[in-house]
């Protein structure tokens, strides 16, 4: 069984060290700052990385598997060794609970920040499609008035070719 946690433990260290995103890892001890836009007026969010070696998921990850179980001392009887359990079970859970609500509290961060992005995405997209689209309105506008302009030529000048035809036929008459 400890095998088994041990993999455990070992995947879920290399699932966090090559948790990168534009080469930026938030989630290991030795993570740098990283600066983001926060709000629509470009206010810059501060991600602060924790410093130092015992920071981070990976440190969350390694202290829970090398956790300290509060074991005083070997199992003599089977009430000794009942006790040496639950104290094994209690420390273990409550390293367990700790690492999970540090996880859990750096998901939401990343989570609530993953969301305004795409919000952020979205209207930036749908801004850009609505100016397109007032352009190509603009340039269909600009095309029919030509095209007006180019019809209103052509009968201009078949009118005008009208006038010396008709004043030679009164001439000829």
């Amino acid at each position: 069984m400890k095998a088994d946690f041990d993999k455990l433990m070992s995947q879920a260290y290399g699932f966090v060290s090559n948790s990168n995103f534009n080469g930026r890892n938030l989630l290991i001890s030795d993570a740098t700052n990283v600066n983001t836009i926060s709000n629509l007026n470009g206010t810059n969010l501060t991600l602060t990385a924790r410093s130092g070696s015992n920071s981070g998921v990976t440190h969350l990850i390694r202290s829970l598997a090398g956790a300290t179980l509060g074991t005083t001392g070997a199992a003599t009887d089977a009430v000794n060794a009942q006790s040496v359990i639950a104290a094994q079970y209690s420390a273990l859970e409550t390293e367990i609970n700790t690492s999970l609500g540090a996880l859990g509290a750096e998901i939401r961060a990343l989570k609530f920040q993953t969301d305004f992005l795409t919000t952020v995405n979205d209207s930036t997209e749908i801004g850009l499609g609505n100016i397109v689209d007032a352009d190509l309105a603009r340039e269909s506008a600009e095309l029919t008035a030509l095209q007006v302009r180019q019809q209103l030529g052509v009968q201009v000048l078949g009118i005008a070719n009208q006038q010396p035809q008709i004043l030679l036929n009164l001439l000829g008459n």
